[in-house]
């Protein structure tokens, strides 16, 4: 992008999406009641939710080889532990059912070895991922109520991908923006892959541009595709 004489921008909204506030996920309830017997004496807390309205939740604790889930097996049965080895790279962690039984996410993986570590689980046929965002990066927590919460195929709403530079006059500048679900903590926020957009449906971008002498603002709109 190369905006002519104008002053550092801020990006404002989108256009086609619908914004994500179907769920407040700050006041989730975050207790845990029958924990299982753990390995570690540290063992770390992240919550899952699923849907738009995240009515279905899933709770992980990282437990050293061990990655402890609560959910339920079919979206009938109560929730119930269950308890998936893995090595330290990779937990394999199966797949989640909606409470409606609707919906099945599948493979639902868990990558805590790696630089930064990822949630990845497939939404229909596309694979969506949180563990870096622009708040940071994604780190399981010490007790449940601190827990993060990531909110896999919820309202979908446009964030950037990292803290942005200020915008200036007559110079190139890059804008690396995401879309998906925000969730609660850094690196929550679950980002949906491009090959998911439906055809011809990329959003845009609205780029406000702050006018010299507290003129009227200069507001651009961008359409955001993989080209």
């Amino acid at each position: 992008m190369r905006p002519s004489h104008l002053l550092p921008a801020m990006l404002l909204a989108v256009a086609g999406l619908t914004p994500a506030s179907a769920a407040d996920l700050t006041r989730l309830d975050r207790s845990l009641k029958d924990e299982p017997k753990y390995n570690t004496r540290a063992p770390k807390y992240c919550l899952l939710v699923f849907g738009q309205d995240a009515r279905t939740r899933v709770w992980l604790v990282h437990d050293g080889d061990v990655v402890h889930v609560l959910a339920s097996p079919d979206c009938k049965a109560p929730a119930a532990w269950r308890h998936v080895k893995g090595n330290p790279v990779t937990f394999s962690l199966g797949d989640v059912w909606d409470e409606g039984g609707k919906t099945c996410y599948k493979n639902l993986r868990f990558y805590p070895g790696v630089r930064i570590p990822r949630l990845m689980v497939l939404v229909g046929k596309h694979q969506h991922a949180a563990g870096r965002d622009r708040r940071g990066t994604l780190q399981f927590a010490a007790s449940a109520k601190e827990a993060p919460v990531v909110h896999f195929d919820g309202p979908l709403t446009l964030d950037l991908f990292r803290t942005q530079e200020a915008l200036t006059s007559n110079a190139d500048e890059d804008l690396t923006a995401v879309v998906g679900t925000p969730g609660v903590g850094p690196g929550t926020f679950a980002v949906l892959p491009c090959d998911a957009y439906p055809d011809k449906c990329w959003p845009t971008a609205v780029i406000e541009f702050p006018a010299k002498d507290k003129g009227k603002p200069i507001v651009a709109k961008v359409r955001l595709a993989e080209d």
